[in-house]
């Protein structure tokens, strides 16, 4: 079967970004997505799906990805939030729900 190569960004957090896709031909007549299959098959036999792709980095990262990083931060920040409301022996209050629904006419 068929399979792209994705080359990308390995980063700290071991996420990967890809950057560039190349497909890999495996020259099968049975398979849908190779250049060797005939245009005018039909067959429900052939191969219509593709191998899982393969990552390959070409650059390392030290740092976090921008998901991994926004979302630690996120946490660090709720994580302080809860330490402040422990510190003060009380949960934060929660506002009082809506009176109804106003509606605008213009």
């Amino acid at each position: 079967m068929c399979y792209n190569i994705v080359y990308g960004r390995q980063h700290k957090c071991g996420c990967f970004i890809g950057m560039s896709t190349e497909k890999r031909d495996c020259n099968s007549p049975h398979c849908l997505f190779s250049t060797s299959h005939p245009p005018t098959c039909r067959s429900r036999g052939c191969d219509s799906m593709m191998n899982v792709p393969k990552q390959v980095p070409i650059r390392v990262s030290p740092i976090n990805c921008p998901d991994c990083a926004r979302d630690k931060g996120e946490r660090a920040r709720i994580n302080a939030l809860k330490d402040a409301w422990r510190a003060k022996g009380t949960p934060p209050s929660t506002p009082a729900p809506a009176q109804g629904v106003q509606s605008w006419s213009g």
